[in-house]
């Protein structure tokens, strides 16, 4: 090869090292998050999603109730509408004819919950996607005492010529995903997340 060839792969060589050194430095001072703050839990949460740890995300929940739903389970049934029920009609006393009878709403079935093993499946039936999808958390604000509320910014980035291998991904297409958190002793625990397949 002449000299022209052999500086481009040597500048093709010398910018893989680089990004790999680079890649590996961010990973190093990389922190897990704190879970004494709603962005910390939420943001453990997400990456819990996207490394396929289902039960360490589980474990982040106050309840069933707050798995974000998604295929292939969906969410749980829909509640029937309340039904209506007439008491049979009482007369008043002194007055003729039949009394307008008051109706009862009767109390509708509680909706069944999503199971730790249906989380499990949500996790591991949705293939996480190249390349990968960075998270930021963009907002954190209070709801009331003890409860608030987390936007996180989920990027989607792209391949190509950028070596998003070694952690460089062009810039790509983003979306905002909202938690709600509870305060639970020295921790937070979510109380409404979104669904699994935003991370992944």
């Amino acid at each position: 090869m002449d000299r022209f060839t052999w500086g481009v792969v040597a500048g093709i060589i010398a910018i893989c090292l680089i990004a790999l050194g680079n890649a590996v430095f961010l990973r190093a001072g990389e922190k897990a998050p704190d879970l004494t703050t709603p962005e910390g839990v939420a943001l453990a949460y997400a990456i819990a999603i996207q490394n396929q740890d289902p039960d360490r995300a589980w474990d982040l929940l106050a309840s069933p109730d707050a798995a974000g739903f998604s295929s292939p389970f969906g969410a749980p049934p829909a509640l029937p509408p309340p039904v209506t029920a007439a008491p049979p009609p009482q007369p008043t006393p002194g007055a003729t004819g039949t009394a307008a009878a008051t109706p009862t709403i009767l109390p509708t079935p509680a909706r069944p919950g999503i199971t730790q093993e249906q989380f499990r499946q949500s996790v591991y039936n949705n293939p996480k996607r190249p390349p990968g999808r960075r998270l930021r958390v963009t907002g954190v604000a209070a709801i009331v005492p003890d409860r608030a509320r987390v936007d996180m910014e989920v990027i989607m980035t792209t391949d190509g010529a950028r070596f998003p291998w070694f952690g460089f991904g062009g810039p790509g297409s983003g979306y905002t995903v909202t938690f709600e958190l509870q305060r639970r002793g020295s921790t937070w625990l979510i109380t409404s997340a979104p669904p699994v397949f935003n991370f992944l």
